[in-house]
């Protein structure tokens, strides 16, 4: 493999997980063949999603632009699961809210923390866990149902509480940068 080709891989497992996602909201679509394959569509998503940022430093591949298309596909993938599976009922309808503010929010938050004309993705761990629980949600309200035929609601209300407190925390630091310090 040439150093040209590894570099691609990276991208071409990111590309995957935006080809899958839209798989999903078809399936989720019509139902059909069913909740099964988008339970597994899921998994695949989520493996992209782990394999891409090893590979990457594996390789020593790793760009801005690759983590930009990264965090661009799981927030495809969180929104597009979050919508499809709130109108099927199987998630709160306020948590497809949720998702798109906290993707908002932190898009606009990444920009005001970012040097002048240099905009860049401004992570905190808060975010970070409220971001792998909209990853995880889907499958785990696919399998929930299956088992229970009732909608998942505790996985969630975690997420909200997680993404919350990360918009609060980094609102607040935002607040705090732009306050003038004491005039002595």
């Amino acid at each position: 493999m040439t150093a040209k080709t590894a570099a691609l891989l990276p991208n071409l497992l990111t590309g995957l997980r935006v080809i899958l996602t839209l798989v999903l909201v078809v399936v989720l679509a019509g139902r059909v063949p069913g909740l099964a394959v988008a339970f597994w569509l899921c998994l695949a998503i989520l493996l992209t999603d782990y394999l891409d940022g090893r590979v990457a430093r594996r390789l020593g591949a790793c760009s801005a632009g690759g983590a930009l298309a990264d965090v661009v596909a799981d927030g495809s993938y969180a929104l597009a699961a979050a919508v499809s599976l709130g109108r099927l009922g199987l998630v709160p309808a306020w948590y497809v809210a949720l998702v798109a503010g906290k993707l908002a929010e932190f898009a606009i938050t990444s920009w005001l923390q970012s040097p002048p004309g240099r905009p860049q993705l401004v992570f905190d761990p808060l975010g970070r866990l409220a971001s792998a629980l909209f990853m995880a949600i889907p499958p785990v309200a696919l399998g929930w149902h299956h088992l229970t035929g009732r909608p998942a609601a505790l996985l969630p209300v975690l997420a909200a509480a997680t993404a919350l407190l990360s918009a609060v925390v980094r609102v607040a630091a935002l607040l705090k940068r732009a306050k003038p310090g004491p005039s002595w």
